[in-house]
């Protein structure tokens, strides 16, 4: 009899634990998602670092998310993108196949928002860029046109419009020259740009 009870008595504290984890697993799933990544890189290649912000937002786990990235550089925003995902999108994580790395829905979705959009938001130039940029039969912006660019905004001399572009050419060598791509996407890459001091703003180079 004892023994009898004894056995109840662990088989209830399993299902009250197992329980205790379902309910935590459900909570989990139920609350809102609000989440901040941030990552400090030199965009505008002045020697500081800018500070650039994921925030993504949900009703709960499970449903679509929102997110935006915004660039802050010395006290202003000099770049904001704002996303909703669909049902559809969301709908994508139960497939881990299509992801790579990942096993299931959470893991799939977390590594997406919390790893990859932050990771593909940010393409740096290489070397073989410059000949590409030096092509005027390639698909990317020349050094010519953004050197047009530069003397279009009536801030600089020929000379100094000339220096500027060196200067980005060495750093493009240097692999200190590091683009944004905002159509952020699992399936397909988007327009870069790249930041050019003197223009201010974020500058067409390529759309993959």
């Amino acid at each position: 009899m004892k023994a009898a009870l004894c056995g109840m008595l662990i088989i209830s504290i399993g299902m009250a634990t197992l329980m205790a984890q379902t309910n935590t697993i459900q909570n989990q799933a139920s609350e809102r998602v609000d989440k901040t990544i941030i990552q400090e890189i030199d965009l505008t290649r002045d020697g500081k670092p800018e500070n650039v912000v994921l925030h993504v937002t949900g009703k709960d786990f499970k449903s679509p998310f929102t997110w935006t990235i915004t660039i802050h550089s010395s006290g202003r925003k000099i770049f904001y993108k704002a996303h909703t995902d669909t049902e559809q999108f969301d709908s994508l994580f139960n497939d881990p196949e299509f992801w790579g790395g990942c096993h299931d829905y959470s893991s799939c979705k977390s590594t997406w928002y919390y790893t990859e959009i932050m990771r593909l938001f940010f393409y740096t130039l290489k070397p073989i860029h410059l000949k590409l940029m030096a092509n005027k039969e390639s698909f990317f912006t020349t050094f010519d046109e953004i050197n047009a660019l530069i003397l279009k905004t009536g801030k600089a001399t020929p000379v100094q419009a000339n220096r500027i572009v060196e200067e980005l050419k060495r750093d493009i060598q240097n692999g200190k020259a590091v683009c944004i791509a905002p159509e952020v996407s699992p399936v397909a890459g988007g327009a870069i740009f790249l930041w050019i001091p003197i223009v201010d703003d974020f500058v067409f180079i390529y759309h993959e």
